[in-house]
């Protein structure tokens, strides 16, 4: 069955990233964008979704940005943007926005899982003041309107 291509595209892409959305946009990415699975590259964190990478032969880099090896990171990158195309100014600039990319998500997720911590608690800890809530009754004589 043969899908409509929408735009041609002939650059190159990083997903950085790989959660389940980027693995359900990746083949829409793959079917309806004028591109190969050669001229795609997925960096992310952990090993979810390699072996979906591996299905439609898309280049998959495990690469959790640390304090320690965040200029190997940034040497990989620049180096995947020299060899595909890019100046090396131009390679070492789009290395540093991937990088800044993945150090956002990653403290994006943090904050929100300390966020939602946080609301489970005072949920957990705000259940036994549900007992001491006691109904309201009209003081005697007042009648009960609207």
């Amino acid at each position: 069955m043969s899908h409509e291509v929408h735009v041609k595209f002939a650059g190159k892409i990083v997903m950085v990233g790989f959660g389940s959305i980027g693995q359900g946009v990746l083949p829409l990415i793959l079917r309806h964008i004028g591109t190969s699975a050669e001229r795609i590259t997925i960096v992310t964190a952990d090993e979810a979704g390699r072996s979906e990478a591996a299905n439609y032969g898309v280049k998959f880099v495990n690469g959790a940005l640390t304090r320690e090896n965040y200029r190997k990171l940034l040497s990989t990158l620049t180096g995947y943007f020299s060899t595909h195309g890019f100046s090396h100014p131009d390679a070492v600039i789009h290395a540093q926005a991937q990088t800044f990319g993945l150090l956002q998500r990653q403290a994006t997720f943090l904050a929100f899982n300390d966020c939602f911590t946080a609301l489970g608690w005072i949920v957990i800890l705000g259940v036994p003041f549900v007992f001491f809530i006691k109904k309201f009754r009209p003081a005697p004589g007042a009648s009960e309107t609207h």
